[in-house]
């Protein structure tokens, strides 16, 4: 490869990667979405299509539809009547006394697919315990959020 070459291919490169970060900060400031390995998407996307987003670290927006317990927090997207339930826990737990419905925060966590299990497996990493009775039937088996950050 000559240096012509080598220099377009590098003016190339450098374009990708400048389209990419203004993609990446232009969605940090759209409310509703989640960033991270699930890049551009929103908290009712991840309600459509919650198999796509499973396994996945997230940091979403949405606005407090209500404060479920001590540990949840239910979360709505724009265009839904749902909600994705938030379970916090260790540092962020402090941030959740000074919530309120209605409140948009910022979270940073992974979403995984609500079962018994699921639970189970969430109280025993977290230290904690959940009314798994009330969450399975409050969200079914839809999308959950294991926060490790919230923010107002």
């Amino acid at each position: 490869m000559n240096r012509r070459s080598t220099l377009c291919v590098t003016r190339v490169m450098a374009t990708a990667l400048a389209v990419a970060l203004a993609c990446t900060v232009l969605a940090c400031q759209l409310p509703g979405t989640i960033l991270g390995s699930a890049a551009g998407a929103t908290i009712d996307e991840i309600l459509a299509n919650p198999q796509r987003f499973a396994g996945h670290s997230v940091t979403a927006e949405g606005q407090v539809s209500r404060i479920v317990a001590g540990q949840v927090i239910a979360l709505r997207g724009q265009a839904s009547s749902q909600d994705v339930l938030a379970i916090v826990s260790g540092q962020s737990l402090r941030a959740v006394d000074s919530i309120d419905a209605g409140d948009m925060l910022r979270i940073v966590g992974a979403v995984r697919m609500l079962s018994r299990d699921e639970l189970r497996q969430v109280e025993q990493q977290l230290g904690i315990a959940l009314d798994e009775e009330r969450l399975l039937g409050l969200a079914k088996q839809g999308p959950f959020i294991v926060a490790r950050s919230v923010r107002k």
